[in-house]
């Protein structure tokens, strides 16, 4: 959550430039050892836990207008699957082939800018209606009372 909670504060210290919001797009991976009733209550779990900890973030940092939407997706059998982790915008993406977490002391990784070309891919690959994931849950979280 540190590196969620970074890029949350920076673009609301943006929020004077018409920052819109962000959303946060995640899978959750079945386990094959669990039912299907399992594997549904553990992805209902993740998404609670992550709703708890934006919500928490948005009360405790209120700016004007932004959202945070949260996406939870499943892979398609036989679909695309989603491993790098992408920070998706309107003029852009970067990507990281590790996680977004804060990482151990002096560890090191790279980030990628993407083309326009290359965003546009990476896009429709979650936006449009023959998307390689299905959406399980999602949820915008807003500011106010």
């Amino acid at each position: 959550m540190q590196t969620i909670d970074a890029y949350l504060r920076k673009g609301a210290s943006l929020n004077r430039r018409g920052w819109p919001g962000v959303e946060i797009h995640f899978k959750f991976k079945p386990s094959s050892t669990n039912s299907d009733e399992e594997n549904t209550k553990n992805a209902d779990a993740l998404f609670k836990f992550c709703c708890q900890k934006v919500t928490a973030f948005v009360s405790a940092n209120a700016w004007d207008n932004p959202s945070v939407s949260l996406i939870q997706y499943q892979e398609k059998p036989g679909g695309m699957q989603f491993h790098d982790r992408y920070v998706l915008t309107n003029v852009g993406a970067i990507e990281f082939s590790v996680g977004l977490d804060a990482g151990k002391p002096n560890q090191v990784t790279s980030a990628k800018v993407k083309t326009s070309q290359q965003t546009n891919r990476y896009w429709y690959r979650f936006a449009s209606s023959t998307a390689d994931f299905r959406v399980l849950n999602q949820r915008k979280i807003s500011p106010g009372p």
